[in-house]
């Protein structure tokens, strides 16, 4: 899911309201922002799902979201194990009624925080953010380790 199209717009609609109450120099900003916002946005917003519907995570933001049919216990410690995998340093862990948080760090200083919530018994929501402005990639990887890790233990 891209929301370019959107965007485009909103920037038109803005740009045309601007330039027609007569303000060249607001109208000049907004077309600036908007081209920043077109070309941002498609890589900042994208949902992602195979046909099976085992792989479906979302990005924007800078954070990747998911689901793991599993408990808020088990996904925190597969996320324990896959940052560990990661060569992360965890700095931080905490946990709370139906929520729990790592914070950790890589090796060249970035940030990764995951987060989970518990929507039900069985059903974890997991939120990564690598770094300030997000790594797609790399978020996919600890997804992919979390994953993984809870499909093969006991």
């Amino acid at each position: 899911m891209t929301t370019r199209p959107t965007a485009r717009r909103r920037a038109a609609a803005l740009l045309t309201t601007l330039t027609t109450a007569g303000s060249p120099p607001l109208a000049a900003l907004a077309a600036l922002a908007a081209v920043a916002l077109a070309a941002l946005l498609p890589a900042a917003c994208s949902l992602h799902n195979n046909p099976a519907g085992t792989d479906r995570y979302a990005y924007a933001g800078g954070g990747l979201t998911s689901e793991v049919p599993d408990s808020l216990d088990r996904t925190l410690q597969a996320a324990i194990a896959a940052a560990e995998e990661s060569e992360l340093i965890i700095r931080r862990r905490e946990q709370g009624d139906g929520w729990a948080r790592l914070l950790a760090e890589q090796g060249d200083g970035k940030d990764v925080r995951i987060r989970l919530h518990r929507l039900a018994p069985n059903l974890t929501q997991v939120k990564i953010r690598v770094g300030l402005i997000g790594d797609e990639p790399q978020s996919r990887v600890i997804l992919d380790r979390i994953r993984f890790t809870l499909a093969v233990a006991p």
